[in-house]
């Protein structure tokens, strides 16, 4: 009985997907937005909230598709314990005509990394001497 069920399961996904690939794919013209939300969970940051998008920009003309003229890529986020990231990608070839032009630009915040000492020996935590004088915290190892 199993073995059926996966005959079957296998058939229908390769059915779709050779009735995908048959359909005329629809030529996309100017600009094209993918956002996703993001969620996480690690014990460091706590609960991670964010979005990311990537977003096309085709040209005024149908003829490049699925090539793009400009992608951008975005992708922010901050944590219920305080980190918060930002990352921001460009790419184009028409930019600078002849040229790939890629950069890529990153924000990082971050309250306290754990530190594992030197050769990976762990460093003991010292809880008094978390915050400074004003009150600020400070990871103090």
């Amino acid at each position: 009985m199993k073995r059926v069920k996966l005959i079957l399961a296998v058939t229908v996904v390769l059915a779709t997907v050779t009735a995908n690939a048959q359909e005329k794919e629809k030529k996309k013209s100017g600009w094209s937005v993918m956002p996703i939300p993001t969620v996480s969970y690690t014990s460091d940051n706590g609960l991670m909230l964010g979005a990311l998008a990537d977003v096309y920009y085709y040209g005024p003309d149908r003829c490049n598709f699925p090539k793009y003229d400009h992608k951008f890529y975005f992708d922010f986020g901050w944590a219920t314990k305080g980190s918060k990231y930002g990352y921001f990608a460009y790419d184009s070839e028409k930019l600078i005509p002849g040229l790939r032009f890629t950069t890529s630009a990153q924000y990082l915040t971050h309250d306290s990394f754990p530190f594992m000492g030197v050769n990976g020996w762990a460093a003991p935590y010292l809880e008094d001497m978390y915050h400074d004088a004003e009150g600020k915290m400070t990871g103090f190892y």
